[in-house]
């Protein structure tokens, strides 16, 4: 990361300004995958301001990448949400979304995220910490690897009516 690049934690205030940027990556990404009404849908309910201050206020942390004035990527670390196998460890934590503008691709941002998130106190106590990657995006996989994340499980992840196929990926303490 370069020095102008700073991470902060959102605050309520923030969570339109997050929404915009969700909802921008999610399609720049993914959006090729659905239809027109699957894609609507799942931003309404995923990348909505709404969403994100209720993710907020349920003790979830959404982090912002800043380059200077401009928030250029962001993550959402909380409670466990994917579907793991019993017995759950206690304390177990998840990294829901780490998500960087197309435009900053290739610089490195998304392996100093995966960092900056994993140096946090809640992520760096959890006993394992749950991530959920799509089955074919690759790139993805391979700086998860990096960081110690192995595949434990799989599920189908819903995008309005249409289903994906994810790999539930776990890191151990």
């Amino acid at each position: 990361m370069t020095e102008k690049m700073i991470v902060t934690e959102a605050t309520i205030d923030d969570c339109e300004a997050v929404a915009k940027l969700a909802t921008q990556t999610f399609v720049d990404t993914f959006g090729h995958l659905y239809t027109d009404a699957n894609r609507e849908r799942h931003i309404s309910e995923k990348f909505s301001p709404a969403y994100f201050v209720k993710s907020l206020e349920s003790g979830d942390t959404l982090l912002m990448l800043h380059d200077a004035d401009t928030l250029v990527g962001y993550a959402k670390i909380g409670h466990l949400e994917l579907p793991v196998q019993p017995p759950i460890p206690k304390g177990a934590q998840e990294i829901h979304r780490v998500y960087i503008d197309k435009v900053y691709h290739g610089r490195g941002l998304g392996k100093a995220m995966m960092r900056y998130i994993l140096s946090l106190p809640r992520i760096a106590a959890a006993s394992r910490v749950y991530l959920g990657v799509w089955e074919e995006n690759l790139k993805a996989q391979s700086l998860y690897t990096q960081f110690g994340f192995e595949p434990v499980g799989r599920y189908l992840y819903q995008v309005g009516d249409q289903f994906d196929r994810e790999i539930i990926m776990a890191r151990v303490r």
